[in-house]
């Protein structure tokens, strides 16, 4: 029984005598993979520092430039003369302001960089996103303005094929005596197209103008004519565009008609607000109606196509300008009396705004054939209709919103169409 034991003791020392080598492997092998590990950490580690620490020293770099840039950039719009000294000054200091409050952030990036390289790595970035912000803030207040006479100049060449001559005629049949005769009344005014799918702005009494006409209303009250409403013809051509022939007479082979071509209606007016007048002839006062001088003299017009083009408009509540702003007229003066040749050419009319309430009051020269055309802001931005004039200093223009009215209600329509359609 003792040799027996002694003999397992022997086997199993022989067992693990065998076995240890290659315990002695796993160990070493274990040892070596975590050591691998620790340093991969540990390189990964300083790896993310240093690509902080870069982050932190090219953010800092912009800070510098910039500051240089705000105070070199500014110093030149002042040298120029847009600047004033106070204006340079305000604008130095506010940067200034700003830009000690960014280093002071960057700072404290720095000092706790080394215990929170993860959290202080997302905020570099949002910092430097801050800068680069910042220097496109700097560099747009830095552009030299244009002059208002250049912006304009610009407009009327860049958006000459946006402004419409348009010619109006209707028939009028007289009732007195014995004799009926049908007489023509011909006009001319100004509209601009709204949107690339052909909408185009003029006013009411442009299209419609027996509705505004003292006499004709007169006339038309005391029985001796009829107004033939149904005869309305209306014409337009767009600026270099033939629009008479040798004649001078109109071309309605080319541009846009309701008669000829039939690529031109009228899409939707404001409301009538009519005003009942009495005429005194001798204790004899018949009474007629003639449309109020208000925000209703407005008419959307629509020509066929999609490929327009729309002028750019001033869009929000209000329009954006007040007095001794400078504006500019553009439209045809005199209609085809102003045009030499017989092209549609515009001819713009630059003067400052008097006031602004109801209306805008404007110092630009207003002339008949104006009616309809566009009133540009300072900016380069239609922010009205000219409309009718006191006296050669004096015009007075609706707000780009009453027209913009007519046109949500357009679009509203036609969006309510769509859908009617798409579902049958």
């Amino acid at each position: 029984m003792i040799k027996s034991n002694s003999n397992q003791g022997q086997s199993n020392r022989s067992f693990f005598r065998t076995i240890l080598p290659y315990c002695n492997l796993l160990v070493a092998a274990g040892l070596t993979f975590s050591l691998a590990g620790v340093t991969h950490r540990i390189g990964s580690s300083e790896l993310e520092n240093q690509t902080l620490e870069a982050e932190l020293s090219s953010a800092r770099r912009d800070l510098s430039i910039i500051r240089n840039e705000s105070r070199e950039q500014f110093g030149k719009l002042s040298h120029q003369g847009e600047l004033t000294a106070d204006e340079y000054r305000s604008r130095v200091e506010s940067y200034s302001d700003v830009l000690d409050s960014m280093e002071s952030r960057l700072e404290r990036m720095e000092s706790s960089s080394q215990s929170t390289t993860s959290r202080t790595d997302e905020t570099v970035s949002a910092f430097r996103g801050e800068l680069a912000e910042l220097r496109a803030r700097l560099r747009d207040q830095a552009k030299p303005k244009k002059s208002t006479a250049q912006v304009f100049r610009e407009f009327e060449k860049d958006h000459r094929d946006g402004v419409v001559l348009i010619y109006t005629e209707f028939d009028y049949r007289r009732t007195g005596g014995t004799k009926k005769a049908i007489k023509t009344v011909t006009g001319w005014g100004s509209g601009f197209f709204l949107t690339k799918n052909g909408y185009i702005a003029t006013n009411k009494h442009v299209v419609q103008p027996w509705k505004f006409d003292a006499d004709l209303a007169a006339m038309s009250a005391l029985g001796e004519i009829e107004i033939l409403k149904d005869t309305l013809r209306i014409a337009c051509w767009q600026s270099g565009c033939k629009a008479f022939d040798k004649n001078g007479d109109p071309l309605t082979s080319v541009g846009f008609n309701t008669w000829k071509l039939k690529n031109l209606r009228i899409a939707l007016q404001a409301k009538d607000s009519m005003r009942e007048r009495e005429m005194d002839f001798g204790g004899f006062g018949p009474t007629l109606k003639i449309h109020a001088l208000d925000n209703n003299d407005v008419v959307v017009l629509q020509a066929e196509g999609n490929d327009f083009h729309p002028l750019p408009l001033k869009i929000g509540p209000g329009c954006g300008i007040q007095k001794l702003d400078s504006v500019m007229a553009l439209g045809f003066p005199r209609g085809q009396n102003g045009l030499e040749a017989g092209l549609v050419e515009s001819s713009p009319s630059i003067g400052t705004v008097r006031k602004v309430e109801n209306t805008i009051h404007v110092t630009a020269s207003i002339i008949p054939g104006n009616s309809g055309g566009p009133l540009i802001g300072p900016d380069g931005r239609v922010v009205g209709m000219v409309t009718r004039v006191y006296s050669e200093t004096l015009g007075i223009c609706l707000k780009l919103d009453h027209v913009l009215k007519l046109v949500k209600k357009l679009e509203a329509a036609e969006k309510t169409a769509a859908i009617a359609s798409a579902k049958q």
